[in-house]
């Protein structure tokens, strides 16, 4: 769905009110409201979480020589490169205050719906992969040039979807808004976006996984005649394609959960005109949508016993150095102080000696 912010201010009549919460002053306006302090919280949380889990990932995948990248961890760090941008844009435009241009209002916001867009079909895309690879076992896997082709074209894909909101958000007394030429076409866009980026993955993540546990309950290879070895490679085989079986559905599973209340809430919004129940879906459906950027990292570390020797290696290996530089800071501010307090007993002294 279009996900740019809706302002809670924004008058129910007004079918152009789905504007930027930091392009208002009168958003979070009063810094000892609860509300304002749980979605703080809430974001910084997601923020540090997100974007140090998903650089850890990132750094497994590009930093292991031991073997060839896989097309799946290709996918998987394309996800992880979605989840960063899509914190930092939120981030960004949430609590930094950006002077609002023509090009700001067309570019940035929108972008944040192509990230989040770009991480539903790469998750469809895994599943797609997954499948073929697993119940077509004899067929010619994909090549990493192919992959990353596919990743372009992810990326490619998700932008074309969201062009019509890159024409139609401009500047307009202050904020950004979506001008619509007619409130049918942002009725008729909004559905079509709903199943463009909801119920065609979900249907095609759901058949493709079927299949797998299907073929997989079917297609048990017979021990007879086989070595030791054999039976041992056999045994991994299975293993490994249960666990990134594993994997790829609680990823999608948490999307899901994560993302279905801020869908509901745009169709109520702009196709039913519920205003004020699109408003309460609204209050925490951002934090929500954001959650799962935080959960491919753990997810993976949980399940993949292989990737999780690495990922806490790396991950505490990130945190250590936040933890050492934030001791540094400390130090020098200390000494800092120390420094001061010095020069003041020596002017002390100084005036009591004149």
């Amino acid at each position: 769905m279009k996900q740019e912010m809706a302002n809670d201010s924004s008058s129910p009549g007004d079918s152009n009110s789905f504007i930027l919460v930091s392009n208002s002053n009168q958003s979070y306006s009063n810094p000892a409201d609860l509300e304002w302090r749980g979605k703080l919280g809430i974001d910084i949380t997601i923020f540090v979480v997100a974007v140090i889990g998903n650089l850890a990932v990132l750094v497994v995948i590009y930093t292991t020589r031991e073997r060839r990248k896989t097309p799946f961890e290709i996918l998987i760090a394309n996800l992880s490169v979605a989840d960063i941008l899509s914190v930092l844009l939120y981030s960004t435009i949430q609590y930094f205050n950006i002077p609002l241009s023509k090009w700001y209002c067309k570019l940035v916001a929108p972008f944040f719906s192509s990230t989040q867009m770009v991480s539903v079909l790469t998750m469809t895309t895994i599943a797609i992969f997954r499948c073929r690879s697993i119940v077509y076992p004899f067929k010619t896997k994909p090549s990493m040039k192919l992959t990353y082709c596919t990743v372009a074209g992810l990326w490619l894909v998700a932008n074309i979807c969201l062009l019509p909101v890159y024409i139609v958000r401009e500047q307009n007394q202050g904020r950004c808004e979506e001008i619509w030429p007619s409130e049918l076409l942002n009725k008729v866009y909004t559905v079509s976006l709903f199943v463009v980026q909801y119920m065609i993955p979900l249907t095609i993540i759901a058949i493709s996984y079927t299949k797998i546990i299907l073929y997989l309950k079917r297609h048990k290879v017979s021990r007879c005649g086989l070595n030791s070895d054999r039976i041992k490679q056999l045994k991994m085989t299975r293993k490994r394609d249960l666990e990134v079986i594993k994997i790829s559905f609680i990823i999608v599973l948490l999307y899901n959960i994560s993302t279905l209340p801020g869908q509901i809430a745009w169709i109520v919004w702009i196709v039913f005109e519920r205003y004020e129940m699109a408003l309460v879906i609204f209050k925490f459906s951002y934090q929500l949508l954001l959650f799962h950027s935080c959960c491919n990292p753990f997810v993976y570390g949980t399940i993949s016993r292989e990737f999780r020797s690495r990922f806490v290696q790396v991950f505490w290996s990130i945190f250590c150095c936040i933890c050492k530089m934030r001791k540094t800071k400390t130090v020098v501010l200390q000494t800092e102080q120390g420094h001061r307090n010095n020069a003041c007993v020596d002017l002390e002294i100084i005036d009591k000696k004149e």
